[in-house]
């Protein structure tokens, strides 16, 4: 099934379940005759998300607003196909991707350099936004639906504008790319330390955010919902250490972002005893990537 009903009201959605199974979460939350969408998956997987919210019954008038976590393509790709789909909607996003949306160009230009033109056309790039469809979500702003309140709070570290949503009365936070990657695809958490803009000092600072609102479940978009540890977050800010260190030594001998990901595939896959599929080499290469470019 492409989606798991998390809470009453809260779905996890499967965006890709056809060619990247648990690998691309967004998140459905419903009130009383409206909804809002944290996140939508690459433009190419755009048919995927839209059948799953048809399998739910989402109304074509119910959406009203589509938050975006951040404007990366796995995240921001589908927001026109889906905007076309539900005419009543918006988007919410960081004033700073607001312009990436409506004119997506640099975006794309982003995305080529690091990924290459065929990977580019696999993600299905993305299509511009309607400039009156684009609202800008202010930090701390609200988004009140029936039963069920959004809080969306800035948690930049992976992207310079970047945010998270805390749902209430629930206390689940989604949270974008804020935290490591989880799940059935990683045989062990991977920071989402990706390029082009990681700040580690914003990551840490956004981890602490995240874990003031003593949430119950974090809603990942890599990959689902997992239960929230007691300890503040300070496994994931030494995780996040530990990963900065071990590039910044793998750096350090000369290596480049290549073989630093052999390296430690090779150590993760000797840990786990089995191979690493495409999917979490991928998210090693980026993470390694976003790293080794923010290293002097």
């Amino acid at each position: 099934m492409s989606f798991t009903r998390v809470a009453r009201g809260v779905y996890l959605i499967d965006t890709a379940p056809d060619v990247l199974p648990r690998a691309i979460a967004s998140y459905l939350v419903r009130g009383e005759g409206e909804a809002v969408l944290i996140d939508v998956g690459y433009r190419s997987t755009s048919k995927q998300l839209l059948r799953a919210l048809d399998s739910i019954g989402l109304g074509v008038e119910e959406l009203r607003w589509i938050v975006l976590t951040h404007v990366h393509l796995d995240h921001c790709g589908a927001v026109a196909e889906v905007l076309e789909r539900y005419p009543r909607a918006a988007v919410l996003v960081h004033r700073r991707g607001q312009r990436h949306l409506i004119s997506p160009e640099k975006l794309l230009d982003s995305a080529r350099s690091i990924f290459g033109d065929e990977a580019l056309r696999k993600m299905g790039g993305m299509e511009a936004v309607p400039e009156d469809r684009v609202k800008v979500a202010e930090d701390d702003a609200e988004v009140v639906l029936p039963g069920i309140t959004l809080r969306l709070f800035e948690t930049p570290g992976h992207a310079p504008h970047h945010i998270s949503v805390l749902i209430e009365p629930y206390r689940y936070v989604v949270t974008g790319d804020a935290l490591a990657s989880r799940g059935p695809r990683y045989p062990e958490p991977i920071p989402d330390t990706a390029p082009p803009q990681f700040s580690y000092e914003d990551a840490v600072r956004s981890v602490r955010r995240i874990f003031e609102h003593r949430p119950r479940l974090l809603l990942l978009s890599h990959y689902g919902p997992i239960i929230s540890p007691d300890d503040g977050g300070e496994e994931e800010i030494r995780l996040l250490e530990r990963w900065i260190e071990k590039v910044r030594a793998l750096k350090s001998e000369g290596l480049d972002p290549f073989s630093i990901t052999g390296r430690i595939v090779d150590e993760m896959e000797a840990r786990g005893c089995k191979k690493l599929d495409l999917v979490a080499r991928n998210a090693v290469l980026m993470a390694v990537l976003g790293v080794y470019l923010s290293l002097p």
